[in-house]
C-alpha cells in the first residue's frame, strides 16, 4: 500500500458538531474544502486479537500484515495471520465505482484472519456514513505504517457534513441498526 507520512493532521476547516447523520456527533466543514484536499491523517493503533470489534462501532477494520510481519509502529508486535489463509488487500479498481481506490474489506477476509481491529486517533471515530450520493471523502490506508488519510472527493462547502464509506457496513454486527437507514447496495 501507499507509504504515507506518519504525522497526524487535521484540516483547519473541520469541526465536531452535533445534529449530524443519525442525530449524533459528526464532522462538518466550517469553511470550504477543495476536491483532493487532505481532511485528516490519523494514526491507527492495532487492538488485541481478543477485542470484540464486531460489537464496537468506534473501531476500524484494518488489514493484517502477512504471517510473521513485525509491526514497527504498533504495540501488538507481530502479525497473527496464518500461512495459507492470509491474502493481501485488494483495491476497487473499477474507476466508475463509487468506492474506487478503497480497500475491499469482506466478511470472508475477516473469517480467514486477514484483518484485525484498530482504534483511530484524532477525530477519526466521528466521521459518519450515509448513502453513496452523500459520500464526499475517500480513505487512503497505509497498513505497513498504520496511517489512515481522508481526502475530499469533491469540493465541500462550509456547513456540509464530511461523509465517508464504511467498508464493513454489510457484515459487521454493530451496524445492524445502521443498515436499516442506509440503502441496500451500499
Amino acid at each position: 500500500m501507499d507509504t504515507l507520512p506518519r504525522l497526524p493532521f487535521v484540516h483547519p476547516n473541520i469541526e465536531i458538531l452535533p445534529g449530524c447523520i443519525g442525530g449524533g456527533l459528526g464532522i462538518k466543514a466550517k469553511g470550504d474544502i477543495k476536491d483532493g484536499e487532505l481532511i485528516e491523517r490519523a494514526l491507527m493503533t492495532r487492538l488485541l486479537e481478543s477485542y470484540k470489534g464486531h460489537e464496537d462501532p468506534h473501531v476500524f477494520v484494518w488489514w493484517k500484515g502477512p504471517p510473521g510481519k513485525v509491526y514497527s509502529n504498533s504495540g501488538t508486535g507481530t502479525s497473527t495471520a496464518v500461512e495459507g489463509e492470509w491474502c493481501p488487500p485488494t483495491l476497487q479498481e473499477n474507476a466508475s465505482a463509487d468506492n474506487f481506490g478503497e480497500v475491499m474489506f469482506t466478511k470472508d477476509a475477516m473469517r480467514r484472519g486477514c484483518v484485525c481491529w484498530c482504534q483511530g486517533a484524532g477525530n477519526s471515530i466521528f466521521y459518519n456514513t450515509g448513502p453513496k450520493a452523500m459520500w464526499n471523502t475517500r480513505s487512503v490506508k497505509d497498513f505497513d505504517n498504520d496511517v489512515l488519510e481522508l481526502r475530499a472527493t469533491r469540493d465541500i462547502a462550509a456547513g456540509e457534513e464530511i461523509i465517508i464509506m464504511y467498508s464493513s457496513i454489510n457484515w459487521r454486527d454493530c451496524w445492524d441498526e445502521l443498515r436499516k437507514v442506509v440503502p441496500a447496495g451500499y
